[in-house]
């Protein structure tokens, strides 16, 4: 019922009866959001640096000031494949029912960085297939990016029907 463009191992996606069920384990993908009515919603936590920094530093673990001097490395990785264990990891607790036209978007952080969200939500809620709208995307980035581009991996669903 759905299209995928692409399938990798950080991210493992059924399509059940009542919906998409998904677990997401963090690595190469730092982004699961959906498109619905043009505008995008995260679908699981980020699993970096900076959000295990903000959490400690909202639960008065750390200081402004130790915040302040870490958030530079806030890109880095906190859980992934690969790793000495996998510490973090998102599953939705219900099916997530897909609608005519949503879209899902799963991506790494050089996706978001270089084209920013509402040009994704553009981008996304134009009409095509998946793998019209990926080729879009991919069209888009390297006019904005040139040469100078964090690596980009995504996986793109999209509901027919």
């Amino acid at each position: 019922m759905f299209e995928t463009t692409r399938l990798f191992s950080d991210a493992y996606m059924r399509e059940e009866e009542g919906g998409l069920t998904f677990v997401y384990r963090g690595g190469m993908v730092s982004y699961v959001e959906a498109l619905r009515g043009g505008s995008l919603q995260r679908l699981v936590p980020e699993h970096n640096y900076a959000a295990l920094l903000k959490q400690r530093l909202e639960g008065g673990e750390i200081s402004q000031l130790l915040y302040d001097r870490e958030i530079g490395r806030g890109r880095a990785l906190t859980s992934y494949l690969g790793m000495n264990g996998i510490r973090l990891y998102a599953q939705n607790q219900y099916p997530l029912t897909l609608e005519r036209g949503d879209v899902i978007l799963l991506c790494s952080d050089g996706l978001l960085q270089a084209l920013g969200t509402q040009a994704l939500e553009a981008l996304l809620s134009q009409p095509g297939t998946a793998q019209q709208l990926t080729k879009r995307l991919q069209t888009a980035l390297l006019a904005h990016s040139g040469n100078m581009q964090d690596n980009t991996t995504l996986v793109l669903i999209k509901r027919h029907r």
